[in-house]
């Protein structure tokens, strides 16, 4: 990674944002091939090649992606590791893994159940649950103006799970879960990680974070899926090639995942989400032949459009903020310069009254 960044730093300009959009681009790109690669893949592994242990595909994973991460940091040294306390780990670190597990095993576990049109669709309203989360942990205040968006976003939500023939109640609750948990994920990374100066790259948080999650993965994998242990060895030895490229596909998206962070806006991020739904929506009806019914398809567009609209509000509130905030600053340095024209006058007074004495 440091020759890559090397040869960006060399070929693009140091000045100016040309280089900015071109990292923050490729990023955007990267996430999106390899989010839409994983998610194709995944369901295919699940249902085709029918291995359907989500939580032990999961725990290879993080297994393959902590490895690659070790080698990096500790083996060839390319990067370096932050000093971290036990006490960040415990407290900082440790939810955020948690809360990573639920949302792989869940998400997971609902592409057995549910098409991957359908999650995709769903997965469209997380924007509108980081809003709620983000007010909850006091990070975000509620406003007012933003209900009418949210409230347009659930309709086509409600209306394409109705659209959806033979849905699974299973499936649905377990996506419901995984995006419950991923928007107050998403939240703690700001919350417990950015604002307590706890700085990490990509590589570095993989090697934090990617362990937490494999332990608590562990625990589901024991109760559902370790049963059938020697089964799940037999499938994975037989084809280790499948496999080794699931896992690639997973650890590239993984440090897609914590590369775009501070890389591209929010506004960006959402936008590239909904084009990659889209896109991945058209793919999987093709390739698994799935139906995609017109009423979800109504229901979608519903959503997109009241993403895009919560996305403008949100950003007309943010520069009523931003000029709000210019303004104060404006005045209180025109009362600063007051105070000090003041305090001179008051000076020169004394002066003269010195000299006269």
């Amino acid at each position: 990674m440091s020759q890559i960044m090397h040869l960006v730093n060399k070929y693009l300009p140091a000045e100016g944002s040309l280089r900015n959009i071109v990292i923050a681009y490729a990023c955007v790109v990267v996430w999106m091939s390899s989010s839409g690669a994983v998610v194709l893949h995944n369901k295919w592994l699940m249902t085709v090649f029918n291995f359907k242990y989500p939580a032990c595909m999961t725990m290879m994973h993080m297994s393959f992606s902590f490895t690659l991460a070790f080698l990096i940091c500790k083996v060839f040294k390319l990067v370096p590791l932050p000093h971290i306390t036990t006490q960040q780990i415990t407290h900082a670190m440790f939810p955020i893994g948690a809360c990573y597990s639920v949302v792989l095993v869940c998400s997971n576990y609902a592409y057995v159940y549910l098409t991957v049109a359908f999650i995709q669709m769903l997965k469209a309203s997380l924007p509108v649950l980081v809003f709620f989360a983000s007010v909850a942990f006091g990070v975000a205040k509620f406003e007012r103006s933003l209900l009418w968006t949210i409230c347009v976003i659930s309709a086509g939500v409600i209306l394409v799970t109705e659209g959806e023939v033979g849905m699974s109640l299973h499936g649905l609750l377990l996506q419901s879960v995984s995006l419950i948990f991923e928007s107050v994920r998403l939240v703690m990374i700001e919350v417990l990680l950015k604002k307590k100066g706890i700085n990490l790259n990509p590589i570095t948080t993989l090697y934090y974070i990617a362990p937490i999650t494999l332990v608590c993965i562990m625990f589901p994998a024991a109760v559902f899926e370790f049963q059938e242990s020697s089964h799940i060895i037999e499938m994975i030895t037989s084809h280790p090639l499948i496999f080794l490229f699931n896992c690639t596909l997973a650890f590239i998206l993984n440090l897609a995942v914590f590369l775009i962070i501070g890389k591209t806006s929010a506004l960006t991020m959402n936008i590239a989400g909904i084009s990659k739904d889209i896109i991945v929506i058209a793919i999987s009806t093709v390739l698994f032949a799935a139906p995609i019914y017109m009423k979800s398809c109504i229901g979608f567009g519903i959503v997109i459009i009241g993403v895009g609209l919560y996305n403008y509000s949100k950003y007309q509130i943010l520069q009523a903020e931003e000029k709000e905030k210019n303004l104060k600053n404006r005045e209180d340095e025109e009362d600063a310069m007051e105070l000090g024209q003041i305090s001179n006058g008051q000076s020169e007074d004394h002066d003269q009254l010195g000299k006269a004495a």
